[in-house]
């Protein structure tokens, strides 16, 4: 995670904390005695460290104050290991109450699986640009493709179980419910309960959604980062309910969206031929029966990803069952699966997996020295 929260008890200088994610950080729950719960995510330091210690020990961090509610106990929005992988915009700080929180990460690697969690009185409404991701939600899997839109709904537990979080580029937004006769978004209380129902109601919870979505996302992050006039907030809130609209929209269109014949023909000739040496996008588009263009952007379309990159997903795939049924060398598979060196299949396979090949053996396959 590059940005978390440390929640805190008693006074600046002396504090009893535990540092969780940004991610985590909008299902707490207070407890009496001031602390944080937070399922699966503490890290506790002692009573006598205090902000002077905190910063001694780890200088990168950047400390900044935010209210929580109205007991006594505060939040320090903590920037950790800044990167240009994750970006997070806390509009709480703007004093909104509705949609409090829009993020975006952009991964070149695989990352550690998401921990279990939930958001309390929230949704969470997550729209996958590019790549697969495979999320559990109460128990249920849901596998995206770019393009995909994944809502949560207020107290359900998910994260994506066993499943690494893959290479490839996700936004999430978080809406918080409204109270019975509470304003959202510059709706009146009686639409803003409309909108939210209609979230409740939606019958597939994983859908594609249309180009406009991020379109609309990115309008967000603008505005937010834009000079803070009079304006602002009027723009944001525009831009929001557009967003929230449109997913109502593609609920309904979309929910039933499934890979056409032409690009699923090249999804099963790519998985039936992975260790032949890999065709020309020309001759995978005249499979198609498409032009080039057209038969790249529909495949990316269709599969959240390239026809290279599917390629390569699968042969990692592949990868992992040799290692684990024979006991075929890492070269040896290497070379099977079309890569000119161990070397460049090593780096390849850690990208799509997390692991080098040699570690992914050590736990999952038969031992033989490499």
């Amino acid at each position: 995670m590059s940005e978390g929260y440390l929640a805190t008890s008693g006074q600046s200088e002396h504090l009893k904390a535990t540092i969780v994610p940004a991610h985590f950080c909008l299902s707490c729950s207070p407890l009496s005695t001031g602390e944080v719960a937070i399922p699966q995510v503490r890290h506790r330091f002692s009573e006598s460290r205090t902000i002077a210690d905190l910063r001694n020990t780890t200088p990168s961090l950047v400390l900044r104050l935010v209210s929580y509610c109205d007991i006594n106990l505060n939040m320090l929005n903590i920037l950790v290991d800044p990167s240009n992988e994750r970006k997070i915009v806390d509009f709480r700080k703007l004093g909104f109450c509705d949609v409090l929180v829009l993020g975006r990460y952009h991964y070149a690697y695989v990352h550690k699986p998401l921990e279990t969690h939930t958001h309390g009185n929230m949704f969470e409404i997550c729209m996958l640009d590019e790549g697969t991701q495979t999320y559990v939600v109460e128990g249920h899997e849901f596998r995206l493709k770019g393009g995909d839109v994944l809502i949560t709904f207020p107290n359900e537990k998910h994260g994506s179980g066993d499943n690494l979080e893959n290479r490839g580029r996700l936004y999430w937004m978080l809406v918080k419910a409204p109270a019975r006769n509470e304003r959202f978004l510059n709706l009146t209380p009686r639409h803003g309960q409309a909108l939210v129902q209609s979230l409740l109601a939606v019958k597939s919870r994983n859908f594609k959604g249309s180009p406009l979505l991020k379109y609309y996302l990115e309008r967000i992050f603008d505005a937010y980062d834009s000079d803070h006039t009079p304006l602002q907030h009027a723009e944001l809130k525009n831009w929001m309910l557009r967003f929230l609209l449109d997913v109502l929209a593609d609920s309904v269109r979309f929910a039933e969206s499934r890979i056409t014949p032409a690009i699923r023909r090249v999804v099963e000739f790519i998985k039936g031929h992975l260790h032949d040496d890999f065709p020309s996008l020309e001759e995978l588009a005249g499979l198609a029966r498409l032009s080039l263009p057209r038969f790249k952007a529909r495949f990316k379309q269709e599969t959240g990803t390239s026809p290279g990159s599917y390629l390569m997903m699968e042969r990692m795939r592949e990868a992992q069952k040799l290692m684990v049924s024979t006991r075929q060398s890492v070269t040896d598979i290497g070379f099977e699966l079309g890569f000119s060196t161990s070397q460049y299949f090593a780096t390849v396979f850690k990208r799509y997996t997390g692991q080098t090949p040699k570690q992914f053996r050590l736990h999952h396959g038969p031992s033989r020295p490499q």
